[in-house]
C-alpha cells in the first residue's frame, strides 16, 4: 500500500503564494524514533498538540533557526487542537524534513503529519512548522 503525504496544506512561514502547491511524496523512508532529527520534531510536535502557545513560543526562541517566523503559530495550533494525539512514526521527507506522522483518530479522520523542517546539520534547528494530510492508495 502506498503512502503519500500532501505536504503545504499549511506551512508556517511560508508566504501564502507557496501554499497553493502541494507537494506529494509517496512512501518516505522512516525516521529512528531515537534519532536527534527525530526527536527535535518530537519534542516541537508534542508542543504543537499541547496547543499552549506561550510554551510554544518559549521553546521556539531556543530551537528555531534564525530565520524562522512563527506568525502563523496561531493557524497551526488551530489546525491541530481537535485530532489523533498518538504518534505512529517519523518520516524522513526532502528538505531537513520530518513529518510526525499522527494516527488516524477513533472517528476517522485522516492521519496527519506535523511537518519539522529542520536545519540539516547538529542542533537541527527549526525553520518551519505545518501541518500535511495523508492519503493511502494502492
Amino acid at each position: 500500500m502506498l503512502r503519500t503525504l500532501a505536504l503545504a496544506a499549511l506551512l508556517v512561514a511560508a508566504p501564502a503564494s507557496r501554499l497553493a502547491a502541494q507537494e506529494q511524496i509517496t512512501n518516505p523512508p522512516q525516521l529512528d524514533a531515537s534519532s536527534p532529527r527525530a526527536q527535535r520534531a518530537k519534542a516541537a510536535a508534542d508542543l504543537v498538540l499541547g496547543g499552549d502557545r506561550a510554551q510554544l513560543d518559549a521553546w521556539l526562541k531556543e530551537h528555531a533557526a534564525p530565520a524562522f517566523d512563527g506568525q502563523n503559530l496561531a493557524a497551526l495550533l488551530d489546525a491541530m487542537k481537535a485530532g489523533a494525539r498518538e504518534i505512529l512514526r517519523y518520516d524522513d521527507l526532502p528538505g531537513g524534513a520530518v513529518g510526525v506522522v499522527l494516527a488516524r483518530t477513533a472517528s476517522g479522520e485522516p492521519e496527519r503529519a506535523i511537518v519539522v523542517r529542520l536545519e540539516p546539520a547538529a542542533p537541527h534547528r527549526v525553520t518551519r512548522l505545518g501541518v500535511a494530510q495523508l492519503t493511502m492508495g494502492g
